[in-house]
C-alpha cells in the first residue's frame, strides 16, 4: 500500500477543519479501509467504517446498503453528504435523500450529482455551501 499511497497533510488539514462526523462507507472490508486511511494519515478523522459486512453484503449502489447505513448512523438522507468517484453510487445516495459529490472526474452536476470536485481536498467549500461555516 505504501508504494501507492502516502500521507496527505492537505487532506488531513481539510478534514480537521470540518466538525461534522465523518464515516467511511465502502464495498471493501474494514481492514482494507483502515490500511488506506493509515497510509494517507487520516484515520483519526473517522470514528466508524461501514464495510461490506456492516451492510450485510449489500454493496453500493444497492438501495438496501444505503438503508442499512442510514439506520445504523442513525441519520436522515438530507443530513448526509456522500462523496464518491462512481456516479452510480451517487445516484443511489441521491435516491436515499443524500447530498452528493462526484470526485476526481470531469462531469456536470445533475443525474444524482449535486457537486463535482477535481479533488476531495476541495470538500470544505461544499460543506460550507450546504451547512454554513462552523468556525
Amino acid at each position: 500500500m505504501s508504494a501507492y499511497l502516502h500521507p496527505d497533510p492537505v487532506l488531513d488539514s481539510t478534514l480537521g477543519a470540518l466538525p461534522q462526523e465523518k464515516v467511511i462507507f465502502t464495498n471493501a472490508s474494514t481492514e482494507h479501509a483502515n490500511r488506506v486511511l493509515q497510509a494517507l494519515g487520516i484515520a483519526h478523522h473517522f470514528r466508524r467504517i461501514f464495510d461490506i459486512r456492516a451492510t450485510r453484503f449489500h454493496c453500493k449502489p444497492d438501495p438496501e446498503a444505503f438503508r442499512i447505513l442510514l439506520e445504523a448512523l442513525p441519520a436522515r438522507g438530507p443530513e448526509c453528504l456522500l462523496i464518491d468517484d462512481n456516479p452510480r453510487n451517487l445516484r443511489a445516495g441521491k435516491a436515499a435523500g443524500m447530498h452528493t459529490v462526484l470526485v476526481g472526474r470531469e462531469a456536470a452536476t445533475g443525474d444524482g450529482i449535486d457537486f463535482c470536485l477535481a479533488s476531495v481536498r476541495q470538500i470544505r467549500d461544499v460543506v460550507h455551501t450546504l451547512w454554513g461555516s462552523k468556525d
